[in-house]
């Protein structure tokens, strides 16, 4: 996801399906995400709404690659 910075690409916790978390997050909740800022709150929102998106990570789950 472009403007994702280092801080957000770890995993908050070791185990945290951190995907499927921002997958369901809306915009509030990720700007409470340190370094998260309206705009890239608002394009990660975007991005999992797109249905081409959601086809390819429902074809990465399926093949088993769930990479975080």
């Amino acid at each position: 996801m472009h403007g994702v910075g280092e801080g957000l690409s770890r995993r908050p916790e070791p185990g945290l399906p951190l995907l499927d978390l921002l997958a369901k997050a809306d915009a509030a909740q990720l700007q409470m995400l340190d370094g998260i800022g309206p705009n890239i709150a608002e394009a990660i929102v975007d991005w999992f709404a797109q249905p081409r998106n959601q086809k390819v990570l429902e074809k990465l789950k399926a093949a088993g690659v769930w990479p975080i």
